[in-house]
Order: structure tokens, then sequence, then C-alpha cells
């Protein structure tokens, strides 16, 4: 008997893992389709970057750049960190000359010169991975001076003070993981009475932009409920509640999951309008491993599996760490010293997915657990549908766009271990149902149907 019933059961799942891999695509206009390709740095101001300035960062069509760790790929610059704009804690905060805005000026002005670019700014110092010895990650001993140097800041930048500019950075983030003893040396305890002071003053002095951290680097509940409940208690804001996830399990779930039990505990104490951002994310083996680059279309496609499904999820807005050319040759780059990686072309192909920002409507059916798709169009009815098929084996994906209407031609691109996005046909027959082989055991597939 138990035989027979093995014998049923693996039946049964070569079934299952035989079924057809179908998406159809409908002309129903739904939501937007929601920033979740933003990024953790952009371009340096060195020479050695002027290739991925010129060449390579544009491609990506990022929403948001998120300003953290810039000046590890800036050295020598007094760029971005508060410390470093300010450098001086017994100077004057209300005194132009005591600020350094020049090399963050030129950073900032270099990003949003990319089409659709703006810059998400947050406000304290980068991390201080040095075993012997931190220097600027200590808690805040004047808190109001700092919300004055922060203030000034944000004018600099938003309102055109001291010869500033009128940017529209919508976001600003208070610090960066305090929870991290890399980070922060003091306890959350310690943090959230200054995160308190400081977000109140700032919403106060500026109503109109959006407030929020704590930047956590955990997303557990015993760290961010009492967070959460210091803050109503005090009538504090958080416009957006930020937090970081480097997923080891190399599946999609916890990742795109992570936000569900914040939801809830937000919305429960007054926060139902609060946004959650997961600003940092990137998959890695282990935090031992000295390799962190994604290479292979398995990560690729896990990339852009894990993208697309926070299209459903809680998650608001989502930035891939990192989105810069690396100095560390085996760093979390997009690029690590002029050589291109896979999680590039992953960014490329949701970027062009995220400019068709209405949502079209996909029935779909044998799609695997961590395989998804999502189709977009724009304001002049061009389409862009993205599959990725994560771990799926060698097999093929039908997609139906005949519902779609006209189109001149569709363009069909393939990302794998030696694809890189490479157009493999042009269609202009879409009256049937066509098949998109996977050859190896991953790949992201890309369609831009054209007017």
């Amino acid at each position: 008997m138990k035989l027979q019933l093995s014998i049923v059961s693996l039946l049964l799942t070569g079934m299952l893992a035989a079924q057809p891999m179908t998406v159809k695509v409908l002309p129903e206009p739904q939501e937007p389709i929601k920033a979740l390709n933003c990024g953790n740095i952009g371009p340096s101001l060195k020479n050695a970057d002027e290739d991925f300035r010129n060449n390579w960062f544009g491609h990506m069509k990022l929403p948001y750049v998120r300003l953290h760790d810039v000046p590890f790929t800036n050295s020598a610059l007094k760029i971005v960190d508060m410390h470093l704009i300010f450098a001086n804690d017994h100077a004057d905060a209300s005194k132009r000359e005591n600020y350094c805005f020049e090399p963050t000026d030129d950073y900032i002005n270099q990003l949003v010169s990319y089409p659709g670019v703006k810059a998400y700014y947050r406000l304290g110092v980068s991390i201080e991975n040095i075993k012997q010895k931190h220097y600027h990650i200590h808690p805040v001993k004047d808190v109001k001076k700092w919300a004055d140097v922060a203030s000034n800041i944000i004018r600099h930048y938003t309102e055109g003070k001291w010869d500033g500019y009128r940017h529209d950075i919508e976001y600003w983030e208070i610090w960066n993981e305090p929870d991290n003893h890399e980070t922060y040396t003091g306890t959350m305890e310690d943090f959230t009475p200054f995160y308190i002071q400081v977000a109140k003053t700032l919403k106060k002095r500026f109503p109109h932009l959006k407030i929020g951290g704590p930047s956590l680097a955990h997303g557990e509940k015993h760290i961010y409920e009492p967070f959460i409940l210091a803050c109503e208690k005090a009538g504090a804001p958080i416009d957006f509640f930020s937090y970081h996830y480097y997923p080891q399990e190399w599946t999609t779930g916890p990742i795109i999951h992570t936000a569900d039990s914040i939801r809830i505990f937000l919305d429960q104490h007054g926060y139902k309008d609060t946004e959650i951002h997961l600003n940092e994310w990137h998959p890695i083996k282990d935090w031992t491993t000295t390799d962190m680059r994604v290479l292979d279309g398995d990560g690729a496609a896990l990339v852009v599996s894990m993208m697309l499904g926070f299209q459903d999820s809680h998650v608001d807005k989502a930035f891939y760490y990192t989105t810069h050319n690396h100095p560390n040759p085996n760093g979390f780059g997009v690029m690590n010293r002029g050589k291109i990686n896979n999680s590039f072309y992953a960014m490329c192909a949701v970027g062009e997915l995220y400019v068709h920002n209405t949502r079209l409507k996909i029935e779909s059916s044998g799609l695997p657990e961590d395989t998804f798709a999502l189709a977009g169009t724009d304001e002049d009815g061009n389409v862009c549908v993205l599959a990725s098929c994560y771990k799926t084996g060698p097999r093929s994906l039908t997609f139906d766009l005949s519902s779609l209407g006209e189109f001149d031609h569709a363009d069909v691109h393939i990302l794998d271990n030696t694809r890189k996005l490479t157009r493999i046909v042009t269609l202009r027959d879409f009256s049937r149902p066509f098949d998109v082989d996977v050859i190896e055991d991953s790949a992201v597939i890309l369609i831009r149907l054209r007017k």
C-alpha cells in the first residue's frame, strides 16, 4: 500500500511539474505600479566612474536613489553625511560659513539630471564597520542643534537657502540602523527620544515634506513595536517607516511578507497613512561570504521576482543595495570596478516596466511559487510585460497578448546566464498565444509592445 501511494504521489508531482505556465494580459487598467526598483547610491563624482555615469546608470530608470554610504564612493570629499557637511559641532549652526555643501550639491545635481530620478536623503552618518573604534555614530548630545543643522540642509536643497536649490526631495530619513552597533553605539532606548524630538521639529518646520525612519537593520517586532508605541504616545510623525532585509533564503516568500506585521501594527496605533519602505535589500548567501555580487541567471531572476512580488505586498517602496559602481571587486554594486553584474540587467528590466506605470490585469496559471509576471502601459498606449522564472528549469512560458489590440511590433528579450536582456525575436502577429523557452534553470523575460 505504501509503495502504491508513493507511486501515485510521484505521478501527481510529475503532472504538477509539467503543468503549462501561461500568462494572459488583458487591457484592463489597474492601480499604478509601485516604485519598487529604487536604489542606494548613484554614480560617484570620480573620473573613474565616467563610463558608468554616461553609459550605464540611466538605463536602470530608477525612481529614487537613497543617499546613504555615499562617502565610500567619493573618497576625500565632504559629502552627504551631516558630520561632513557641518564638521565642527561647536560652530554656529546659523552661519553659512560653517557648512560645506559643494560636493553634495554636485552629487545631487548629477543624480537628478537623469530623467525621472529623485533623491531620497538620509540624514545622519554612514556605516562605520571598524572594529577598533567608532567616531561619528554615537548618540547625539545636542539634539536641538542637530535638528537645526538638518533643517538648514533641507532648506538648502529644497528652498534655495544659501545659494541652494529647489529640488523635489520629498523624503527625509532620520539616521540609519540604530539597532546596528556599526551605525549607532547607543540603544534603541537612546535613539527613540532623539527621533521623536527631531521628527516633531522637522515636521513642524516642513509640514509638506515626509519625515521618517528609523531605518532598522532588523524589522523585528521586539525592535519596532516599542519604537512605534513611543512615537504614538509622543505624537511624533512617522510619514514613512523604513527597515532593511538581506535575505539568505534565496526564495521570495520571507522578504515579500516582512512588512505584513509592520503594516498591522502601524494601523493599530494611528499610522494608517504611513508608507512602508524597505530601503535596503539584497539577496546574499550568508554574511561570511566575501562575494556579494549577483552574477548568474538564478540571481537575476530572484532579484526580479522579489521586486515583482513586492507589488502586491505591504511594501510601498523598495531600494536595492546598491545601484552604483562598487570600488570593491566583490561588493554589493550592480557594477564592480567597471564590470557589470547581472543585477544591473535585472534593475534595467524592472525599470522598463516601471515607466509603463499603469498596471494591466494578468490572468496566469501554472506559475511556480517564485515565478511572477506583471504588465503595464504608458501614456502612449505602449505595453511592457515582465516575467521572472526563478528555478523553473528548462520549460516554456506561454504568453497571450491577443486582447491588447493593435501594435506595430513586440520585442522579446531574455536575461539569463549568457543573454543580457538580449532581443531574441521581434513579433508582429499577436492574434495567437506564443511560447518563450526558458533554456536554463532561471530566466527573466521582457516583452515590449510598441504602437
